[in-house]
């Protein structure tokens, strides 16, 4: 009788050990959970990336659109469009008009 004792005292060892094993084996899926969490958070950066790079893209655009003609370029065309002839345009002028 005491040798059959012992047997059944190493069996139920037997049965702990693979149950340490399972509990290995579940703790080895939360590291893996984790590691899928911290590739998600990477994906949400670079979402914030692509937005940032929007919001300067519509600022070029932006800017590009609305800025006024500089002051030296609104001079140069009311001086072509305005300008009179010069003195000397007009003296040919008449002269060619008035010639006897």
């Amino acid at each position: 009788q005491q040798q059959q004792q012992q047997q059944q005292q190493q069996q139920q060892q037997q049965q702990q050990q693979q149950q340490q094993q399972q509990q290995q084996q579940q703790q080895q899926q939360q590291q893996q959970q984790q590691q899928q969490q911290q590739q998600q958070q990477q994906q949400q950066q670079q979402q914030q990336q692509q937005q940032q790079q929007q919001q300067q893209q519509q600022q070029q655009i932006k800017q590009e659109l609305m800025v006024p003609p500089m002051p030296q370029q609104q001079q140069q065309i009311k001086q072509d469009l305005m300008a009179p002839p010069t003195p000397s345009q007009q003296q040919q002028i008449k002269q060619e008009l008035m010639v006897p």
